[in-house]
Parts: C-alpha cells; structure tokens; sequence
C-alpha cells in the first residue's frame, strides 16, 4: 500500500491504544476508590464503629449486595455471621 496510508493507520492505531490505557486508568482508579472505601467501612463495622444498618445506609446497598461486594473486592475476608 502508499507509505501515507500506512502513517494514517499507524497514528490511528497508536490514539486507539492510548485511549484505550487512559480509560483502562481511569478504571483501575476507580475501582481503588470504591475498593478503599469499602476497606475502611469493613473495618469500622469489624471494630464496632459503625453497624451493618449505618453501612447499607452509606452505601446503598441491600445486605446481599454488599455481601457480594465484599466477597469480590476481598475474598481473602470473611464477615462475621452476626452481620
């Protein structure tokens, strides 16, 4: 093919990649948001500092779901059967 065919295809495919790890980044930030702020309620539910009523409230969630979302963000943790 012409040589300025092959440039216009190369820089498009480089905006795409860019694009593509910007928005990747922006989702990996987001994801240690929620991931950090999640942390921090577990915590203060485990010490006692807030109950399950108060972080569902936060939250928005029903039990389950942030049940669910503690299992995914750290499945290393378990809550407690009281919650």
């Amino acid at each position: 093919m012409c040589r300025g065919f092959d440039i216009i295809q190369q820089r498009a495919e480089t905006k795409g990649m860019e694009r593509g790890l910007q928005k990747g980044l922006q989702e990996g930030i987001t994801l240690g948001r929620v991931k950090g702020t999640y942390q921090i309620l577990l915590k203060e539910l485990k010490l006692g500092l807030l109950k399950m009523e108060d972080v569902l409230m936060l939250t928005g969630d029903t039990q389950e779901e942030f049940q669910k979302k503690m299992q995914m963000l750290f499945p290393e943790e378990t809550l407690p059967a009281s919650y």
